[in-house]
């Protein structure tokens, strides 16, 4: 039997499998793996390759709205990070390298101030990282280098007076 008389006999259920055929022929059109929450919206979603994950993968919060977005190459995090907040403003923004953060990340408050950052290299924290208030105001600061703390962690209170 060819797909032509599965098309005719089966009529939506042919259709998907030449779909598929076409697909695994061309190697295009990778499904996704999704993982559903009870009331039946996308809990996760992700694509693989060889069977590691490969691609844009993605977290979702119940409501539907997206949690996290992180992109896969061959198995390793690779590229750009982003989490939300089940409002949609943005938590976090970074970036991976082979499997490892690699440079800027910040993170945000609710609303939308910029609550930390800090540098990454080889996926050690490299450079220097500041932790802030929501009044802008910085509540904590620490130097890296190779991943290890160089000098003393200082802490600020809201005003900006050194607390130890």
């Amino acid at each position: 039997m060819n797909i032509r008389t599965v098309t005719l006999r089966s009529g939506l259920i042919g259709a998907a499998i030449i779909v598929t055929v076409i697909f695994a022929f061309t190697g295009c059109g990778q499904a996704p793996t999704k993982e559903y929450y009870k009331n039946g919206k996308v809990k996760s979603e992700q694509f693989y390759k060889g069977g590691k994950k490969h691609g844009l993968s993605k977290e979702y919060y119940e409501n539907g709205q997206v949690k996290e977005e992180i992109v896969y190459k061959n198995g390793k995090a690779e590229g750009t990070v982003k989490a939300y907040y089940e409002d949609k403003r943005l938590r976090f923004v970074g970036a991976y390298k082979d499997g490892g953060y690699e440079g800027l990340f910040k993170g945000y408050y609710p609303s939308g101030k910029l609550k930390g950052e800090g540098v990454y290299k080889s996926g050690e924290p490299d450079g220097s990282f500041k932790e802030y208030y929501e009044n802008g105001k910085v509540k904590l600061e620490a130097v890296f280098k190779d991943g290890k703390l160089e000098g003393a962690v200082k802490g600020y209170d809201e005003n900006g007076n050194l607390k130890h």
